[in-house]
């Protein structure tokens, strides 16, 4: 799997990504804030999904790149998608899996992005392949980059929402934390959140 830097750098952004992966070592952190949607039937159907980069990545995501107030929005859409290109072949770094069984994704709506205090946030909604009930059961969702350059971060379980049809059945949101290790010596901190729907 080759990293969010690499892809960017075949994408046009600059001989400068492909060079920093070569080195080894480059690790990037994009804080993750989500909302957990229920359809008419009351069953999970949609997670949406805020990333907001740190200044530094986003500079190298947007470097070149024409923010004129005229080209503003049109770039930030160009790049989102550029970026959601990936994340799709990728799963979007993310396993969801109710009662441990792992489920799949659907299609993404609602992508946009802004661009402000020198940070880019991403937004986008994905949903499940298929509708779960969640009531009686167990959600969990693991945020992983296996090859550990990007560090996937939930700042603090303020993040998380649920909508009021889910936040019935789902009393405890709860998220955890492992260190994997990963080739070359390296590790990271992948971290997992679970709605507990059982009671």
């Amino acid at each position: 799997m080759k990293s969010l830097f690499y892809r960017f750098s075949l994408a046009g952004l600059g001989l400068v990504f492909s060079v920093l992966v070569q080195a080894g070592g480059v690790h990037y952190q994009i804080d993750i804030a989500n909302q957990f949607k229920a359809n008419d039937s009351g069953e999970l159907s949609a997670v949406e999904m805020t990333w907001t980069y740190d200044p530094e990545v986003s500079s190298f995501i947007l470097d070149g790149d024409d923010l004129s107030p005229a080209m503003r929005l049109a770039t930030l859409q160009k790049r989102s998608e550029d970026i959601l290109r990936d994340l799709v072949a990728l799963n979007y770094y993310a396993e969801p899996k109710l009662d441990g069984k792992s489920l799949g994704w659907g299609k993404y709506t609602n992508l946009g992005m802004d661009y402000t205090n020198k940070q880019l946030k991403l937004k986008f909604s994905v949903a499940l392949q298929s509708p779960v009930t969640v009531a009686g059961h167990e959600f969990s969702l693991r945020m992983a980059d296996q090859d550990g350059s990007a560090n996937l971060n939930y700042p603090n379980l303020e993040q998380v929402k649920v909508d009021a049809t889910l936040a019935k059945s789902c009393k405890k949101i709860t998220l955890s934390k492992e260190t994997v290790k990963l080739p070359e010596d390296h590790t990271s901190v992948f971290q997992t959140l679970t709605l507990d729907c059982r009671h």
